[in-house]
């Protein structure tokens, strides 16, 4: 075999290894077609594509780099380095490539949806399904232009027609995850739980979600064999609001006459340990010497065919170490105002960098809260988090003329911590995190200030079936804090007469 034939056998291994996922193969093989054929510029966008996948961003630029000194006008190696512009939050250098990708080639569908994409991340939907829309004409059986066109359509709360739109993308592709998971959302969103639990099983099969399923010699159990005398391991899967919220189900696991097992993350172990049903609490991670069954926790409505009229109603179900509430009842005791609990962050969650641009768009800044200064009222900081906690410091050294915030956070090591001073204060304010679901698991008021699009659980009809004591504060617009700021202080004016 010739340098030539040898140069593109490597490149077609690599193509093969691409096609099946094995990324670090396909790298491998493009660059020994490389070595043969350092000019060819398909291979070396083609080695891109991998790089970009194992997230070798420096590697993957400088291969399209080399890529456009060979041919300057090459829509795809722009529109690859849009991508990782893209994948690394530099939304404006993404957006130019795009811009150039298209440039040379106005009939580039894969351009115009990159492009979508990005508006969509600044919120600028009409422009986004715009672009989407473009993209179709070009290439009307583009499953991922009708997946993400889908998803925009969600984020103007229009779930009916972005159905429609993933409904459209599975059909061209059977196998289109993203567009099963997110009919999944809007289903439970429209309070769709018959068809929605179903499709929300489809979590497993995402990149960011597949590697976390647990696999276990013993069974999964999601309701179809009797539990009577076994033993069952209930996993936390995601964040610890989806724990709080979905470990209600332990009291129905028990009622079937199993020993219950539950496994959470480290913050939610000692604030769990006081749930009637369960026997054991552990941490992630932590050896279980036996069990017959497993199941995550946010599989447990499906198992029970859960809809909104059956959704576990046992308020509280978490209730807070008796010692440490006592502590905070003698501390926070010398106060007669209105004790008010306050979440202005939800944090970002390090290992998965995919969900920032969400979490971005559940928090408020503080600067914000400004008009919640009210002389009858006391607040009472609940946030952790570094970030979080340097905008009160700085807000205050600044001469800040908001309220004043008792900042006990040093002293909340864990969720147990928590609860106990939640269940010491008369509300609890919180964006869209884990102590809004732990204020309602716990009983106490709880006022949630969404975003926009408000998360399925906190939609009209279905907080009050998950926390009847939950009401939800919703931006009018995108991004629109301002006249949630405003119904805000009406209602707590308001709470504090009652």
């Amino acid at each position: 075999m010739n340098n030539f034939d040898l140069a593109k056998q490597y490149f077609l291994d690599g193509l093969a290894f691409l096609e099946a996922e094995k990324f670090a193969d396909a790298e491998y093989q493009f660059n020994r077609s490389l070595k043969i054929l350092p000019n060819r510029v398909s291979t070396l966008t083609n080695l891109s594509v991998a790089q970009l996948k194992l997230k070798k961003y420096t590697d993957a630029r400088a291969s399209l780099e080399r890529a456009i000194l060979i041919e300057n006008d090459n829509c795809e190696a722009y529109l690859n380095l849009g991508i990782i512009e893209k994948e690394l939050g530099n939304l404006r250098s993404a957006d130019a490539y795009f811009d150039k990708a298209l440039s040379f080639n106005p009939n580039y569908p894969e351009a115009w949806l990159n492009k979508g994409n990005i508006l969509h991340t600044l919120k600028k939907y009409d422009d986004a399904i715009t672009h989407y829309d473009k993209a179709l004409v070009l290439k009307p059986h583009y499953s991922e232009a009708w997946a993400n066109k889908g998803l925009t359509l969600h984020e103007v709360i229009d779930d009916k027609e972005a159905i429609i739109h993933f409904d459209k993308a599975i059909s061209l592709n059977p196998d289109n995850q993203e567009a099963y998971w997110n009919k999944a959302l809007s289903l439970l969103h429209q309070g769709n739980y018959e068809l929605g639990w179903e499709l929300f099983e489809w979590r497993w099969k995402l990149g960011s979600q597949r590697d976390s399923f647990r696999h276990y010699d013993q069974p999964l159990w999601l309701g179809q064999e009797s539990l009577t005398g076994k033993t069952i391991l209930l996993w936390a899967e995601q964040g610890l609001g989806d724990t709080i919220q979905f470990c209600r189900y332990v009291q129905k696991i028990s009622d079937l006459g199993a020993k219950v097992i539950l496994e959470v993350q480290k913050q939610l172990v000692n604030a769990l340990k006081n749930m009637p049903a369960v026997s054991q609490v552990i941490e992630l991670g932590q050896a279980v010497d036996f069990f017959d069954f497993h199941a995550p926790l946010m599989s447990l409505p499906l198992a029970f065919k859960t809809r909104l009229e059956t959704i576990p109603s046992n308020i509280p179900y978490i209730f807070p170490d008796v010692h440490k509430s006592t502590y905070w009842n003698k501390k926070l005791n010398t106060e007669k105002k209105i004790k008010v609990g306050l979440v202005w962050s939800s944090g970002h969650r390090a290992d998965q960098p995919v969900l920032w641009s969400i979490t971005d768009k559940k928090n408020i800044p503080l600067s914000a809260l400004e008009n919640l200064k009210l002389p009858n009222v006391q607040f009472y900081s609940l946030q952790k988090g570094v970030e979080a906690e340097e905008q009160l410091t700085l807000l205050e050294g600044a001469g800040w003329n908001g309220p004043q915030i008792q900042n006990d956070s040093k002293q909340l090591n864990d969720f147990s911590d928590t609860a106990a001073l939640i269940s010491n204060l008369d509300l609890v304010i919180s964006v869209d995190t884990s102590v809004a679901h732990m204020a309602g698991a716990l009983g106490k008021p709880v006022w949630v200030l969404s975003q926009f699009v408000v998360d399925w659980r906190w939609m009209p009809g279905q907080k009050e079936a998950w926390y009847p004591n939950a009401r939800v504060f919703q931006q009018p617009s995108p991004g629109n804090w301002e006249a949630v700021v405003t119904e805000l202080v009406i209602a707590l004016k308001e709470f504090c007469q009652s």
